[in-house]
């Protein structure tokens, strides 16, 4: 995430505010002299931008979220999140940060479908050369499900603030800025009917996913952009949604870890609504997963335990072919500078996490808060 903010010391004031709300996550909504500006534009309504926007909208009278795709009422995939083709669960942090946001987020997800997950008793780690972990309560409750319907849950409740607009099926092309203001000031986009439009901002957050707008408009402006160092990490794999069948000892979760280094094969099975289960197997080096579903039953025999292939012998598949996805990491350098009031939420490192951790909720905060006047580093975080 980047974020710089010109000198302004109205802004410090603002800033300094924010800061001594976001340290604590107080909610309580902001006066009105603590508004930073009439509109922020957030361009990705991913998990991400989803946050960032309601974050947003404690401090400007309007937060519009733009995304490409066509949005869908239930929860169906959508060509602008392929990873929400696999299997993902919600992590205590995330969890936790989300109902920060929106009280009752966790019964908001469980009267959508999410299946509810406690830690210590309803999760077998399968760890080569060790005992099965002792089960016990920490009510702790998290929430297993597909991407689409977390999407899904997150978006109905930030279509409630009254301040929050989504826009569906628009397509943003770049990020604009006039030749006497040393800022970003909106962006260039084309409507769902086909009409280019510039729409003015005070802030823009791009959640795109994968930067290149914010890395365009540095091109653009003759600006430095950040330093990137791709990290291949040799492992893939492949995920197929099953019917709900039975674990052993009535185990919800599976997490099934390589007998490393010798051996590179790995998996797991979360739960997901409509009474359906996610399996996705992994491997490293020469264990590729199969792209052929008819050679997935045969991969899970191999792994170092039997617990995901008995789950699945027998069940019946859900979904006509599988999901496959190479792993390949991508660093960005923390010393970047940047033009004033332009956020960027980039998914480093994100093909690698079959768990989600929407924690940016967070992030995007403390990078508020963190902002000052006339600094003009930057830093970047991963999520």
């Amino acid at each position: 995430m980047l974020v710089s903010f010109a000198p302004d010391s109205r802004k410090q004031k603002l800033v300094d505010k924010i800061v001594r709300k976001t340290k604590y996550m107080k909610r309580e909504v902001t006066s009105r002299n603590s508004y930073l500006g009439q509109r922020a534009i957030v361009v990705g309504a991913g998990l991400g931008g989803l946050s960032a926007a309601r974050v947003l909208s404690d401090y400007f009278d309007e937060v519009m979220i733009l995304d490409r795709d066509e949005l869908p009422d239930d929860a169906a995939r959508r060509p602008g999140v392929p990873q929400g083709k696999q299997p993902h669960g919600l992590l205590g942090a995330g969890l936790k940060a989300l109902e920060d946001l929106f009280p009752g987020f966790g019964n908001e997800l469980t009267r959508a479908g999410a299946v509810s997950i406690d830690a210590g008793c309803d999760m077998l780690y399968e760890v080569p050369g060790q005992d099965v972990w002792p089960r016990m309560k920490i009510n702790w409750p998290t929430y297993s499900m597909s991407r689409p319907l977390i999407e899904r849950t997150l978006r109905r409740q930030v279509e409630r603030r009254g301040n929050i607009k989504v826009r569906s099926g628009c397509r943003v092309f770049n990020i604009v800025s006039e030749p006497n203001v040393h800022a970003a000031t909106g962006i260039q986009c084309q409507t769902v009917d086909g009409r280019l439009e510039t729409l003015k901002s005070d802030l823009i957050v791009d959640a795109s996913g994968n930067g290149s707008l914010t890395l365009e408009f540095l091109k653009a402006t003759g600006r430095r952009p950040p330093e990137e160092t791709s990290i291949g990490v040799n492992i893939r794999y492949a995920s197929a949604l099953f019917e709900r069948s039975h674990i052993r000892n009535d185990y919800k979760v599976v997490f099934t870890f390589p007998d490393a280094p010798e051996q590179g094969r790995g998996g797991l099975i979360l739960p997901a609504e409509n009474n359906s289960m996610h399996v996705g197997l992994a491997g490293r080096g020469k264990a590729f997963p199969p792209i052929d579903s008819n050679e997935f039953l045969s991969y899970a025999r191999q792994l170092p335990t039997l617990t995901i292939y008995n789950a699945i012998k027998n069940a019946k598949r859900l979904t006509d072919r599988l999901n496959f996805q190479s792993a390949l990491g991508r660093l960005a350098s923390r010393d970047v500078e940047i033009y004033e009031l332009l956020v960027e939420i980039r998914h480093v490192l994100k093909p690698l996490n079959l768990l989600d951790d929407p924690s940016i909720v967070t992030r995007v905060k403390e990078e508020i808060a963190n902002a000052s006047p006339g600094n003009e580093s930057l830093g970047v975080y991963s999520t």
